[in-house]
């Protein structure tokens, strides 16, 4: 027994509580009569000491742990952590630890302040290379940094000596980090590196990760690099890896076809994803053969309207798509300003192509294509774009089932030729890859206000066309006329559906004369006009202006009245955040008549009484006292009752108002019959996003759209900048009609923490009440300094009773899709970029 009275095993360090030493081991002393010690240099030092199971001490040791149940409980393992290490450091002295039995001292570690600034340095530093990958000619990095000093650098050097001088840094913010290692969003980095490469001249690259304690290197060998980047190295890595397991259970439930699917799309690199998605959800040649073969009754025709600004190959690509479609009843009408004469032979022979030849302005040209066309239906194109072979025949399907339908869009994505490309577009017998999907929500006349995000094509009956036509509309260049007939349609929103499919490709990046800065311009002014007829025809007071955002528009309703509105702010404690929150509503908000109600909940700082006391002589702000546990829900309906408003805006404690009209900008949409919620859009102050939207069905439940992009992120379509439709909005900033708070009977106190907000609105809405994104409308939310952390045992059991509870009540929502997203649109993550052709399977959901 000499030897084993105190055994230490390891001795490690974390970046907290002033840098905290951690000893773990165990011992044979009687844990009845046991007591660890520390102290730095001469003086005592505080610990805290655990005892734990030790089963592969017993089983080694069994002369020292005997079998018996009262033996085996005495928890021969222990784990000690001292606080405080950064003064030990400071003070160059060692720290000393030891444990006392029957009177008797045994000495455990003693370790040197040099030792423990080395060892403390690296444990302030953690990071992780998650995908290195090589997208066309560019190399690019994803992983993240965790710095718990608060500070932290990431350099990329060629052969580890000179910096990449092309390589890109894209920072992200990244909460899982934050509740994984209990640490200030401030101290987590998310990133995505890019650079050539050909910039790389060495054989390595370094990726080092550095704070004022600690370096630590990441290196990669390009050689391996370009070997795993190939198709055999990735499906190599593949197969090969830690996924075996996975991939034979695939096998065995899917059969070798599904398996061999599923590794095809892993093995992929980034930037063909896309491609095999589109390939997958296209219509394979049996389905089109028996499209062709279907007897349709009625069989109405579609004129397929094109504005012409270049007789170029593009129109044959166009017809080439159109004589290749499973329904045949259509007529293509082009409508030029000059000669058709340089048209190929080819075009000319078909007799349901026609050209309409008329000088002038664009809304000449197409008066003259819709008199020259005899279609039930006018489908309006652009001149590059290439349709799938099942668009027309999906219309008819629409039609068919809905025959009140006067409007149909579809989704879009874009082509690029390329020499050595054959995938894709192969009944066309052309070289085109696909990329960019435009994947769009059902009709959202807030989003379509704020951004064309239908766009082309766009399907209207001919007597809808007229009806719409005969308003006045007025518009020069084709994004304004798309814009008229779009904004047309959507006051009728039930007869305008949406077809959640990429019918159409449209070239990337195409660039024509409809497209110089002088049609911008003429664009910008005539989409103001026509947002602002569309409020006025409506019976709304409402202006439209440019917002700092490429063709986003923004909106500033008409307030009725002056209405008073409760600002609700839960609080305990921290005043310093609070204070920075109460202050700048006070002093940035331009809307005036305003209360605010400090919902008090068991704060124990005697500083808190103070500053309550210091701001309730302003008779604005009054102090309300919640005593029961804390309860987001229950809290907010307990100052809701106290609340004197007509509006209530729910507000975190954390948060710091940037945009000086933010209260007027979410009363205007509030404001409106049949609109009970808004939202704003929440930064975190580095400027990356905290809250753009809530997408419902994200991980299962619900999340934040596009979470930690940067600042000047716009989204899918402008979704991020746009104000639009949402399933939900956050609790951090939410104005709500007192009446429909009270009509749905406020937020769930089920829901003491998370998916509150989220069931409120889903509530609201299920009682015909909107929620509405407004991103006009900004603030600041610091988040984690209050939020705490889902890390403890107790916290996450209680975050997946909460999930479950958001999950049985609104299942049929979550599985039939929110429509304010996209079914093509993944659910894992925060991301909206398109789902993985095998996302949702039980196999691949891990």
């Amino acid at each position: 027994m000499q030897g084993r009275e105190v055994t230490l095993d390891s001795c490690r360090y974390e970046y907290t509580d002033g840098g905290t030493m951690i000893l773990s081991g165990w011992t044979s002393l009687d844990p009845t009569d046991l007591v660890f010690q520390a102290r730095i240099g001469d003086k005592k030092t505080g610990l805290s000491y655990e005892a734990v199971r030790r089963p592969d001490v017993e089983a080694a040791f069994p002369d020292l742990f005997p079998a018996s149940e009262e033996e085996s409980a005495r928890c021969p393992g222990f784990e000690i952590r001292i606080p405080g290490m950064k003064k030990a450091i400071a003070e160059g002295k060692t720290v000393y630890v030891r444990a006392l039995s029957g009177g008797r001292p045994y000495r455990v570690s003693a370790v040197r302040s040099e030792e423990i600034e080395r060892e403390l340095g690296k444990s302030s530093l953690k990071y992780l290379i998650e995908k290195a990958e090589k997208r066309g000619e560019e190399v690019c990095i994803r992983g993240w940094y965790v710095s718990f000093t608060g500070n932290g650098e990431l350099h990329i050097l060629d052969n580890g000596t000179d910096e990449i001088p092309l390589a890109d840094i894209e920072y992200r913010r990244r909460m899982d980090l934050s509740e994984a290692f209990s640490v200030d969003m401030s101290c987590c980095f998310g990133f995505e590196v890019s650079f050539p490469r050909d910039a790389v001249t060495g054989r390595k690259v370094n990726l080092e990760f550095r704070n004022e304690f600690a370096s630590e290197t990441y290196v990669i060998d390009m050689r391996e690099f370009d070997i795993m980047n190939s198709r055999a190295g990735r499906i190599f890595s593949l197969i090969s890896g830690d996924r075996q397991k996975e991939l034979q259970g695939i096998l065995k439930k899917k059969g070798i076809r599904y398996l061999l699917g599923y590794i095809e799309e892993n093995s992929l690199p980034s930037e063909e994803h896309y491609a095999f998605y589109q390939k997958h959800k296209a219509a394979s040649p049996g389905e089109l053969a028996r499209q062709s073969r279907a007897n349709i009754s009625p069989a109405p025709l579609f004129s397929i309207i094109v504005p012409v600004y270049h007789w170029d190959a593009q129109l044959s690509d166009l017809a080439d798509s159109l004589t290749a479609q499973t329904y045949g009843n259509w007529e293509l009408i082009l409508a030029g300003a000059s000669s058709a004469g340089e048209l190929s032979g080819d075009l000319s022979r078909d007799r349901r192509i026609k050209y309409v030849i008329k000088s002038g302005p664009l809304a000449g040209r197409i008066a003259g294509a819709v008199s020259a066309a005899g279609g039930d239906y006018y489908l309006f194109a652009a001149q590059d774009s290439i349709f799938t072979p099942d668009m027309l025949y999906r219309f008819v399907s629409v039609l068919h089932s809905h025959p009140e339908t006067e409007m149909i869009y579809t989704d879009t994505d874009h082509y690029i030729k390329t020499p050595d490309r054959t995938d894709g577009c192969s009944l066309l017998k052309k070289k085109i890859k696909y990329c960019c999907p435009q994947f769009k929500p059902e009709p959202d006349p807030d989003y379509l206000c704020s951004y064309n995000y239908i766009g082309m094509p766009l399907m209207v009956s001919s007597r809808a066309f007229e009806s719409f036509s005969s308003g006045g509309w007025k518009y020069t260049t084709a994004g304004s006329f798309g814009y008229s007939l779009a904004l047309s349609g959507i006051r009728r929103g039930e007869h305008m559906r949406h077809i959640p499919y990429a019918a159409c490709h449209l070239e990337l990046n195409k660039e024509d004369e409809n497209k110089t800065a002088e049609t911008a311009d003429k664009d910008a002014a005539e989409h103001i006009a026509l947002v602002e007829k569309y409020y006025k025809d409506e019976g709304t007071e409402a202006k439209a202006e440019l917002s700092e955002y490429s063709g986003v528009l923004k909106t500033g309703y008409e307030i009725k009245g002056n209405p008073l509105v409760s600002i609700l702010i839960p609080n305990k404690d921290h005043v310093p955040d609070l204070k920075k929150c109460i202050d700048s509503v006070i002093e940035k908000s331009t809307w005036k008549n305003i209360e605010i109600i400090i919902i008090e909940n068991n704060s124990t700082e005697s500083e808190t009484e103070s500053y309550y006391k210091s701001i309730v002589s302003d008779p604005r702000i009054r102090v309300v006292h919640y005593k029961g546990e804390f309860n987001y829900s229950s809290i907010n309906n307990f100052g809701s009752a106290a609340a004197s408003g007509d509006y209530l805006i729910l507000l975190n404690n954390d948060t710091e108002v940037l945009t000086p009209d933010w209260i007027e900008c979410l009363l205007g949409y509030c404001q409106r019959e049949g609109t009970g919620i808004a939202g704003a859009r929440l930064l975190y102050p580095d400027g990356t996003l905290q809250h753009g939207g809530v997408v419902i069905g994200t991980g299962g439940t619900a999340g934040h759209e596009s979470l930690g992009r940067p600042k000047d992120y716009t989204g899918m379509l402008n979704r991020i900048v746009s104000a639009r439709r949402a399933g939900a909005v956050t609790g951090a900033c939410m104005m709500v009609k007192k009446e429909v708070y009270r009509k749905v009977g406020g937020l769930d106190p089920d829901f003491a923490v998370a998916f509150n907000d989220v069931d409120f609105c889903l509530r609201a809405g299920a009682e015909g009440e909107k929620t509405v994104y407004v991103p006009s409308a900004v603030l600041y939310h610091y988040e984690s300094k209050s939020r705490g952390y889902e890390s403890t045992p107790e916290k996450a059991a209680r975050f997946r009773e909460e999930s479950d509870r958001l999950r049985k009540r609104h299942g049929d929502y979550i599985r039939n899709g929110d429509p304010c997203y996209n079914p093509n649109l993944t659910l894992l993550g925060t991301e909206c970029r398109e789902k993985t052709v095998f996302e949702g399977k039980e196999e691949t959901n891990r």
